[in-house]
């Protein structure tokens, strides 16, 4: 990318570019490329900051402009192409398609190479489709679905090549089932290596796919190939499988191509797949059931030669969502996993990053992160995990927030890796006013963790063990009052006047960290439940099936009249009881609500709402509520409510 720049894309918009310094540069709408009626699916940014985005619409008002296909069937859902300028001006946009259309068209993955050509690989079921030579394979898309892959002039000018590659053939297992199955080639991963060649990879369920080199051995579900550069052949193809059934196969994620043009394959495979002797992990190594695991494989630059194939699971797998090389041409990986050897953090599972050594047989360094930190599935399809100008791992999660990890001096130096609901252990980019907090890092707080404790007026400290919390309000600066600080978390009250986009800043014992930016959002935290008696409820100990329990969640906001940040709450105040409703999403039932507002002697923004548990029909198993609280603008967190 550019300059350092940061391209975060939603799948119907908006798409935004943030500098190297988390500033905004520019912005787009959803409207902007057709509205509700586009998706936007991958996008790159070329070496003068042009974004290249490609997706599909469907869209009536949908923005041509200098096209090279400019009718749709109505209805019909079309592939898209469009470059914009630094500043996000369309500088030209087209359909990619037939005509006239039969069948449906999808963009997915888009890679440019030096001079900024770009490169699309997409899936078709339009016999029409545009090509500039025969399909690689056998028999052509309606009803099977090909991958395509297209080459367009980084002028935009003119459409450089075209070809089709899949097969006919589908493998099927399921008797009269498979009468419904369709032949399938879909891409999800493109790179272009030094010489101008494409590397595609992706799924398919054919028997009859062009094979040409066999380095793995066996198997079938995932496919890669490399087309010589102006398309006119295909260099080398090979397919990979798991170690479960043939109808299970790999999931593929990235796929690169290191300066001496060895290709890199990364992905998921229910089962695991074949790894290499000497590697990393061999074979998966699970505890039970057939979990999913993550993979990686190199290929020598013809694809005859397999260098090395490894899993990356720990004993209960995991599920990889980017890959890239950083300046020395190491492997960095990101996902996500419930494995022991990656734990670390609180709660049913962690986000790494990783770096493999140079023959995949150990891991360099590995880092833990709160669960929805590194590993994004929904933003871009060929991966967004990428290094800026200034080495910093980039990682965006699924809650469109951004992490810069230095990852040379992340094991010496301060810095913060993670923003949570204090209730929920899951990374996100901001919170609601008033909520109680969590900043997770090394390096935040005084080596003895402190507890705040609150003054004789009744308030929590906002300067503990040398630790600040600040939001900046202009010229002005609110300080979070703060709970608890120690060596790698701090937790704090948002200020309850904070809203829009807000800089936060943390000073530490050691100095003050860069300014991060904080979103005010609606987020409600469950922290627990407690029984009519008072203890806390559990597997172990459950309430009474019918009795009323309370529930602890922090994020509604202040009562009115507000106590003030890091108040005591001194009576009990029924403020949220008009606009908080509790749901059983097992049950599809809504709880009575019998009081939810402050709970006296607790920190205002930590509330209470009491809820009347349902007693079972007749003839009915008792089943345990699992109940989450929802108001106007958010949704909690889900709870078992455990009864006897």
């Amino acid at each position: 990318m550019a300059n350092g720049a940061i391209l975060s894309l939603g799948l119907s918009g908006p798409l935004s570019i943030d500098d190297a310094d988390g500033k905004q540069i520019a912005s787009l709408p959803g409207s902007a490329l057709g509205g509700s009626g586009s998706d936007m699916t991958a996008a790159a940014i070329d070496a003068t900051g042009n974004v290249w985005i490609v997706g599909v619409t469907n869209s009536a008002d949908f923005p041509l402009v200098h096209p090279f296909y400019s009718t749709v069937t109505p209805g019909n859902v079309s592939a898209f192409v469009a470059k914009l300028s630094p500043d996000l001006t369309v500088l030209f946009s087209s359909f990619l398609q037939g005509s006239p259309v039969e069948g449906q068209t999808n963009a997915d993955a888009i890679a440019l190479d030096n001079s900024g050509n770009a490169y699309i690989a997409g899936d078709t079921t339009d016999s029409n489709f545009p090509t500039t030579g025969p399909t690689f394979g056998t028999g052509t898309p309606s009803p099977a679905r090909f991958t395509f892959i297209t080459e367009i002039s980084a002028d935009g000018t003119k459409m450089v090549y075209s070809r089709l590659l899949g097969a006919i053939e589908r493998s099927c297992i399921g008797g009269s089932s498979c009468a419904s199955v369709s032949a399938t080639t879909t891409p999800a991963a493109v790179a272009v290596d030094q010489a101008g060649g494409v590397v595609v990879a992706g799924s398919t369920n054919t028997l009859d796919f062009p094979i040409t080199v066999t380095p793995y051995p066996g198997g079938q579900g995932a496919f890669i190939a490399r087309i010589a550069p102006g398309g006119g052949q295909m260099s080398w193809s090979t397919e990979i499988g798991s170690l479960f059934l043939a109808q299970y196969g790999p999931q593929v994620q990235s796929v690169m191509v290191d300066p001496s043009g060895n290709v890199y394959l990364a992905g998921t495979a229910l089962g695991g797949i074949a790894g290499t002797a000497h590697s990393l992990q061999p074979t998966a190594t699970r505890v039970s059931g057939i979990p999913d695991y993550g993979f990686v494989i190199k290929f020598s630059p013809d694809g005859a030669q397999m260098l090395y194939a490894t899993n990356i699971g720990g004993d209960i797998g995991s599920i990889l969502a980017g890959m890239t090389f950083d300046s020395s041409g190491n492997v960095w990986l990101t996902g996500s996993t419930a494995s022991a050897a990656f734990s670390g953090l609180p709660g049913s599972g962690v986000d790494f990053a990783l770096e493999l050594n140079s023959d995949a047989s150990a891991l360099n360094q590995t880092f833990d992160f709160l669960p929805e930190t590194a590993a994004s599935f929904s933003i871009l399809h060929n991966g967004p995990l990428s290094f800026d100008s200034f080495g910093r791992l980039l990682l965006i999660g699924d809650n469109g927030n951004l992490l810069r990890w230095n990852p040379d001096t992340a094991a010496t130096s301060s810095a913060l890796f993670g923003l949570t609901n204090s209730a929920v252990p899951s990374s996100m980019s901001g919170g609601a006013a008033g909520e109680l907090a969590t900043f997770y890092g090394v390096g935040l707080g005084p080596s003895q963790a402190l507890v705040g404790m609150p003054d004789a007026a009744g308030r929590y400290p906002t300067t503990l063990g040398g630790v600040t919390v600040g939001f900046s309000a202009g010229i002005a600066v609110i300080p979070a009052p703060l709970l608890y600080v120690g060596p790698n978390q701090i937790n704090f009250q948002v200020p309850f006047g904070v809203n829009g986009t807000t800089p936060v800043i943390v000073t530490t014992p050691s100095g003050q960290l860069p300014a991060l930016p904080f979103q005010a959002l609606g987020s409600i935290g469950i922290f627990g439940v407690v029984n009519p008696d008072g203890s806390i409820n559990s597997a172990s100990n459950p309430a009474p099936v019918g009795s009323a329990v309370a529930l602890y969640a922090t994020g509604l906001g202040a009562p009115e009249p507000s106590s003030g940040d890091g108040a005591i709450s001194a009576r009990a105040d029924n403020a949220f009881a008009n606009s908080v409703t509790v749901q059983s999403t097992n049950l599809s039932v809504t709880l009575p609500v019998l009081y939810a507002g402050t709970a006296p002697t607790l920190i205002n923004g930590l509330d209470q709402i009491n809820v009347q548990l349902p007693t079972p029909r007749a003839g009915f198993p008792r089943t345990d509520p699992v109940v989450a609280i929802k108001t106007a603008s958010a949704l909690s967190n889900q709870v078992i409510v455990y009864t006897q």
